[in-house]
């Protein structure tokens, strides 16, 4: 029990330390490059497949997400333009014509 105490804390310092170090770094891009580039090189032909299976998984998952946040932003939308309607029946024409009527004795 005490070793798995142990490991979590050491770990959990460990993951700061990585994460801090990365917030600060300002060459993210050529150190990110480099490393899947050795990755990339140090892997078999079917670790290439796989990885290659996976971001195309991942993309297509990415794509799917951002089509259903369409869908949800234009339903949304219509859902308020259907209220703006409702309120302008329920508001009625005898207001309307007041509130230009006021309108225009302004200007």
């Amino acid at each position: 029990m005490y070793f798995v105490n142990y490991f979590l804390c050491e770990g959990t310092f460990f993951i700061r330390y990585i994460r801090d170090a990365w917030e600060s770094c300002t060459h993210k891009k050529a150190i990110g490059f480099a490393i899947f580039t050795l990755v990339w090189n140090f892997s078999s032909i079917i670790a290439r497949i796989w990885a290659v299976f996976m971001l195309y998984v991942g993309l297509w998952y990415y794509q799917q997400t951002l089509m259903r946040q369409d869908t949800t932003t234009t339903i949304n939308g219509d859902d308020f333009l259907q209220g703006k309607i409702r309120e302008q029946r329920q508001v009625g024409k005898k207001s309307n014509f007041m509130d230009t009527r006021k309108q225009k004795k302004a200007f």
